[in-house]
């Protein structure tokens, strides 16, 4: 898993995830996706449009920081999974809890409320 910030600004983190999000990529990068994701206490866009796999670990990385996000009243959007991906986010329940969008747009309005 690589993990990258693509923008930032007042409101938004823009953060871009890829490769196979397994227990050794969690390992190994799950603390930086964490650090970026939950600590600056903004919206987040989570860019998944090239991670190829995700794992229960994944799952759950992604999950707790939504969860951290909400008890500071943000909230983070996954961008663009692909289709196996998605598939797996849903049967895991996942999407009740963190939303999906397939634009950039798509999910800056569902940030803000609009």
């Amino acid at each position: 898993m690589d993990v990258k910030v693509l923008s930032a600004d007042k409101a938004h983190n823009h953060v871009v995830l890829s490769g196979r999000i397994d227990p050794d990529g969690v390992h190994d990068r799950g603390y930086e996706f964490h650090k970026l994701a939950a600590f600056p206490h903004k919206n987040l866009v989570v860019d998944m449009a090239n991670v190829t796999f995700i794992a229960s670990l994944g799952i759950g990385m992604l999950l707790t920081a939504a969860k951290e996000l909400a008890a500071t009243g943000n909230k983070m959007v996954l961008l663009a999974p692909q289709k196996l991906v998605e598939g797996t986010l849903r049967t895991a329940g996942l999407t009740g809890v963190i939303h999906i969008s397939r634009t950039l747009d798509e999910a800056l309005r569902y940030l803000d409320g609009r």
